[in-house]
């Protein structure tokens, strides 16, 4: 059964998950932001991923789905040239660098809690394919999930993130 975040519930627009073992770019969140802000019909806002070690090498340019059922991560190990920085639609993002749109959020209750550690960002993005929404990628918002924790600089950046981030 689906559930709702359980923290402090977002004030603004739109629920923003980041893992607390990233190291975002500076201008991650706002990138997120205005791609979303960009596609009325987007719920869920997905950002490029690298490797922390080899910063030239992909870890996710979002997810696809493959024919066999299977979802794969786009770009995985490939050395990023800029073939991924356009800005198509995906299936699904990695549910530890995305944006959700709330109102999408709550209709849906959030991430299925039994799909606890993996695919569960894929479940919920399933969800709201079905529903008429996109998933979209932002190239702009990139960040790289680094070997070890920066948990500081992740925690500064998600207290800035739970703030209201308006209407505009």
């Amino acid at each position: 059964m689906p559930r709702a975040i359980r923290v402090r519930p977002p004030r603004g627009r739109y629920v923003v998950h980041l893992n607390n073992d990233t190291e975002p770019e500076p201008r991650w969140l706002e990138a997120l932001t205005l791609a979303i802000l960009a596609n009325p019909n987007a719920a869920i806002a997905g950002s490029k991923l690298l490797l922390f070690d080899q910063r030239d090498t992909l870890h996710s340019a979002g997810d696809l789905m493959g024919v066999d059922g299977v979802p794969r991560n786009r770009g995985v190990w490939e050395r990023d040239t800029g073939q991924y920085d356009q800005a198509p639609a995906i299936f699904s993002a990695c549910g530890g660098a995305a944006a959700y749109r709330k109102d999408v959020w709550e209709a849906l209750g959030g991430f299925d809690e039994d799909l606890w550690m993996y695919l569960e960002d894929v479940d919920y993005a399933f969800r709201a394919r079905l529903l008429g929404y996109d998933v979209i990628f932002a190239p702009d918002a990139g960040f790289s999930p680094p070997e070890r924790q920066r948990r500081r600089r992740t925690c500064e950046l998600l207290r800035w993130a739970q703030h209201d981030l308006g209407d505009r």
